[in-house]
């Protein structure tokens, strides 16, 4: 078994959340979305996507922490990291 200890756990914490954000198949057709547009509002992912808005807005927040995109949940970027 490997140990990881508290410095390169926080090392990982970015890759980690980069998975976590694509592990659900409503955060990857957002991001997909924003990957072939760029950029939308939560409204514009509702109509395109056919989901409702409390569906769009949720995963908001996991995949920023993942660094996917910028913004709030009025309008989402993809990200230029």
């Amino acid at each position: 078994m490997i140990s990881v200890d508290g410095t390169a756990r926080a090392a990982l914490a970015p890759a980690a959340a980069l998975f976590r954000s694509l592990g659900d198949s409503t955060r990857l057709a957002i991001v997909r979305r924003l990957a072939e547009t760029g950029e939308a509002r939560v409204v514009d992912l509702v109509a395109d996507l056919g989901l409702a808005q409390s569906t769009v807005s949720d995963p908001l927040p996991a995949c920023a922490t993942a660094s996917w995109w910028t913004g709030g949940p009025r309008v989402a970027s993809r990200s230029t990291r």
